[in-house]
């Protein structure tokens, strides 16, 4: 199968791919800077390495039968990351539409629907907007 990983180079992203690849699957990893994702060296020419950002994404890979969202804009430096969020998950959504993605599999919080901080409004917005979507998301 073919496996979009958007999030590569961070915790959970640099964890699967090696996963991902011993399960056999082909796969796509995204990041802004392909240099920064960390791959074991003996996978490393069995992953397609994306330069992309999803602030800016206008394609991804036509092929591609899943996609793991993985993307968080949170950072201290950022106070405006929840409109960072709104703009990539929209661009994701887009640029997804014109592949052949079959599912979408999406890490977020734990939520509840009291009380939620701002980072958690902004991770149920984003799995709202996957929802909004042409393809099922988990």
């Amino acid at each position: 199968m073919k496996v979009l990983v958007t999030g590569a180079n961070g915790y959970v992203g640099t964890r699967l791919i090696p996963m991902l690849v011993e399960a056999g699957h082909e796969v796509f990893a995204l990041a802004r800077i392909p240099a920064t994702v960390h791959l074991p060296e003996k996978i490393r020419d069995q992953v397609h390495l994306i330069q992309g950002d999803l602030l800016k994404l206008k394609v991804l890979p036509e092929d591609i039968e899943v996609a793991y969202y993985l993307v968080h804009s949170m950072s201290r430096h950022w106070e405006d990351f929840d409109k960072k969020d709104r703009v990539a998950v929209d661009n994701f959504v887009k640029a997804l539409s014109k592949t052949q993605c079959k599912q979408v599999i999406y890490l977020t919080g734990l939520i509840t629907t009291d009380h939620l901080s701002k980072h958690l409004r902004s991770r149920l917005e984003v799995e709202n907007r996957l929802k909004s979507g042409s393809v099922p998301v988990t």
